[in-house]
């Protein structure tokens, strides 16, 4: 990971197995990630996802993007929508 400083990761196809890793990468690297969940939750499902992060894995995010469905709710945090 010499010279980089964030990655970019897509999640949502197995949310299960990619959130086990994604708990096991970040807390052990200096790199800030940035996900991509492509409005595949629910606004409870995300909040009970973002929830079970923890956060020594939270502090590692730097932001989330498309968390969750196109006009669930707005939710405030770190995340951000493409939405058109």
């Amino acid at each position: 990971v010499d010279g980089f400083t964030h990655v970019k990761a897509k999640l949502g196809r197995e949310i299960q197995p990619e959130t086990k890793a994604l708990k096991t990468l970040a807390p052990v690297t200096d790199l800030k990630w940035r996900i991509d969940l492509n409005s595949r939750m629910s606004a409870s499902e995300f909040e009970s996802w973002w929830s079970d992060l923890g956060q020594s894995v939270q502090a590692r995010i730097d932001f989330i993007e498309d968390p969750i469905r196109q006009g669930d709710v707005d939710l405030a945090g770190p995340w951000a929508n493409d939405w058109s």
